[in-house]
């Protein structure tokens, strides 16, 4: 399986490669690819920077250039529940992006996509862990956006 770590900050990035011993295979102007091998997993490495439309243009990159199976987000992201380990590995089971308003033109509650029946949208891969019981982990909604709260 191919799986592509989205880092946000430099810091997170090198303790993620120092961990996982990976070595550098891409050195563009826009991205810095770091890439690890496990027994079973191909593991591509990115420097996102903070920012939704960074974040999206990364993962494009990966799913696109290096066929990418699986996206983890790996560090704080923006953590704002005082009751979460930071430390701790999480599963998001719903994402919702909170500063998208079109309820002037559709007249839908602000935060939601029309084709979606609320402003939580449902994570496919949250389907399979669930079914698959793959590990005990935090289930957490992650709200995305590039306003600060």
């Amino acid at each position: 399986m191919r799986i592509g770590i989205l880092v946000a900050m430099q810091k997170e990035v090198n303790s993620l490669v120092n961990f996982l011993n990976a070595k550098k295979i891409e050195n563009s102007k826009k991205f810095i690819i770091y890439k690890a091998l496990t027994a079973k997993h191909e593991i591509f490495i990115v420097r996102t920077n903070v920012g939704e439309i960074d974040a999206a243009i990364s993962t494009q990159f990966l799913i696109d250039y290096y066929q990418i199976d699986l996206i983890i987000n790996y560090g704080v992201v923006g953590l704002i529940n005082k009751n979460i380990n930071p430390n701790k590995l999480m599963i998001v089971k719903k994402v919702v992006h909170y500063d998208i308003d079109t309820s002037l033109i559709d007249n839908i509650e602000s935060g939601r996509y029309l084709e979606f029946e609320s402003v939580y949208i449902p994570v496919k891969f949250y389907q399979l862990y669930e079914f698959a019981n793959i590990l005990t982990l935090t289930e957490v909604i992650c709200a995305c956006g590039d306003k600060f709260i």
